[in-house]
């Protein structure tokens, strides 16, 4: 055995992932600065797991777990992910999110042993995966307890099948890239239609290379990875009645005449073609401050470049016979954002891996041409590193205050706040049922060791609610600026506890005590 071919490997796989690790961990508690409602859904189901093995609704280890509000079920991989880390760490922001940022550390890892393969070099896999890390889309996504990056590892293990199964035919590396693709289902909603549409590309492959046998054993390694799924599925027939429920793709009304049914396609044709558009991907990114720093797009601005030479160069075999499954990728990204018809993030992420290593390959394809080209492609790479180094000073300082609101305001301040007043003096809690408060209520009711409070409140409507209706002995939270707490601060019986204000010193919460 030749020792420095198993030493090296090693060596740069351990320096990737304890350098990557390092970069994406930091400060996942307080940055982004509060959890927003669905980063406290998943850690609510996933804590629920990983205490008794049932969801929130008391369904036994289901394949997807249902809540009241979203009965339809959120996905299984992303949830159990989070239950394993609660099975050795407390609940909290930090563990909650650490799954998904380890997800990120893996995804660079995976494209670093795909890379390395595909242009037959360690420095130019390494390049590949440091791209990928380096991608504002990839980072700031990471640091978010959702399922939304839960794919790309499922994405990144069928490309390294597919290279396999595209360079020597093996029954393998057929049956892997489909067990991978159907594993994906399982990763986000969105991969419900995405990951039929890698299925279709492979098959498409598979069949002109090789007919039938490869695109037999693709097939059987997808539909047995699908097995849970269906047998989820004849047990609970309405889910997919309670998916289109939740969502409406299209609105059953307009699909009735032509002419509704064009204007349905316009609007398809819209979301597409603003997938594509620059500033999405180089300069300002999503809309959302919860996906973006707007400092920067998915991709970094030099991407602007190396995606076309890296395209051009994938066309001409730069990514080997690969290229085409690569640039098919990309071009399918925005197909479950489409059949949605509203362009959101969370649905185009699966296009990371895919521009990461087009980009890669126009870097690789700029370096072999030497003289002025290499000098360009160096610089191209050192300006993603430069801008990356920016949005994340960016994201540890000034983005967490930018953002506050688009995380729900600092429900965290109000709800620890009438723990504390409960824990010192006892009474009733009162929240407002017009706001999400109530799951993080219940979530840090368990993180402070007070599960049994987790029901104890009466949830109220502002728009109806007097401090004459209030028991004695009660802790009200309320929005600044709510009738209720206009009427309480008149009352003579209550007194302000805490002003609670959000970090440009805005006053979001009030909670207020009244005693026997």
């Amino acid at each position: 055995m030749n020792v420095r071919a198993v030493a090296v490997p090693v060596a740069i796989a351990g320096l990737l992932i304890v350098g990557v690790a390092a970069i994406y961990t930091p400060r996942l508690s307080t940055a982004p600065i509060y959890l927003m409602h669905d980063e406290v859904n998943y850690a609510l189901q996933a804590h629920a797991i990983a205490q008794s093995g049932r969801d929130t609704n008391g369904r036994f280890m289901p394949v997807y777990f249902s809540e009241t509000g979203f009965e339809a079920g959120r996905d299984p991989v992303p949830i159990y992910a989070m239950a394993a880390a609660l099975l050795v760490l407390p609940l909290s922001e930090g563990a909650v999110r650490l799954p998904v940022t380890l997800v990120a550390v893996l995804n660079v890892l995976l494209m670093w042993a795909l890379a390395r393969r595909l242009f037959s070099s360690e420095p130019l896999g390494v390049l590949a995966a440091l791209l990928l890390a380096l991608t504002p889309g990839h980072f700031i996504n990471a640091r978010l307890a959702l399922g939304i990056l839960f794919p790309l590892p499922f994405l990144m293990v069928w490309l390294i099948c597919a290279e396999r199964f595209v360079t020597r035919p093996s029954r393998g590396a057929s049956a892997g890239a489909g067990l991978a693709l159907g594993l994906g289902v399982y990763s986000y909603l969105a991969a419900l239609l995405m990951m039929p549409a890698y299925l279709a590309i492979s098959l498409a492959t598979a069949w002109r290379e090789w007919r039938r046998p490869p695109a037999r054993l693709l097939m059987f390694g997808f539909l047995v990875a699908l097995l849970p799924m269906l047998a989820w599925q004849w047990s609970y027939p309405q889910r997919f009645t309670e998916l289109f429920a939740a969502y409406r793709p299209m609105n059953e009304a307009s699909v009735l005449t032509v002419p509704a049914m064009g204007e349905v396609l316009r609007d398809r044709l819209s979301v597409a073609w603003s997938f594509f558009d620059p500033n999405l991907w180089f300069v300002g990114g999503p809309g959302r401050l919860t996906n973006s720093t707007r400092m920067a797009g998915l991709f970094p601005f030099a991407f602007a470049i190396l995606l076309p030479v890296g395209a051009m160069a994938a066309w001409r075999g730069g990514l080997g016979p690969l290229g085409s499954i690569v640039l098919a990728g990309c071009v399918v990204a925005p197909l479950a954002t489409v059949v949605s018809g509203k362009l959101e993030v969370n649905r185009i992420l699966f296009v990371l891996p895919f521009g990461a290593l087009v980009a890669a390959a126009g870097a690789v394809g700029l370096w072999r041409r030497g003289g002025v080209a290499r000098w360009i492609g160096i610089g191209l790479v050192a300006t993603a590193g430069i801008q990356f180094a920016g949005v994340y000073v960016d994201y540890m300082g000034p983005y967490r205050q930018r953002s506050a609101d688009w995380f729900g305001g600092n429900m965290r301040g109000a709800v620890l706040s009438a723990i504390a007043r409960k824990e010192a003096a006892g009474g009733m809690v009162w929240l407002n049922a017009r706001t999400p408060i109530e799951r993080y209520w219940r979530f840090y009711a368990i993180a402070t060791g007070h599960r049994d409070w987790e029901t104890s409140p009466t949830y109220y409507d502002p728009a109806t609610l007097s401090a004459e209706q209030i028991a004695v002995r009660a802790i009200l939270v309320c929005n600044a600026g709510d009738p209720p707490c206009q009427s309480v601060g008149a009352s003579l019986s209550w007194r302000e506890v805490e002003r609670i204000v959000e970090p440009d010193g805005r006053e979001s919460f009030t909670v207020f005590a009244r005693g026997d």
